[in-house]
């Protein structure tokens, strides 16, 4: 009998600037048999692929969207101390 198996991510890496690989691995034991499964899975990442932290790269607006969201939180910081010191 095969039994479909969800594999969940065990690591993953860049192969190269575009591509991440994401390893699956799993362990099926019948009865005193075991077998280990790998399944590889290439992505590619179409903002290219950081090769330290081992993950795409976030689209450039999304980057952008996130300073600008703390320079605003920044600034609504300084107005709410400045009036309370006021």
């Amino acid at each position: 009998m095969i039994i479909p198996i969800s594999y969940a991510p065990t690591y993953q890496k860049c192969t190269d600037n575009t591509t991440l690989s994401i390893y699956r691995q799993q362990q099926i034991c019948i009865e005193s048999d075991c077998f280990n499964i790998t399944k590889v899975e290439n992505i590619t990442c179409p903002y290219g692929c950081d090769l330290e932290r081992n993950e795409c790269i976030q689209p450039p607006y999304q980057r952008y969207l996130i300073v600008l969201g703390i320079v605003i939180f920044t600034i609504a910081v300084i107005i709410v101390f400045w009036r309370y010191v006021r």
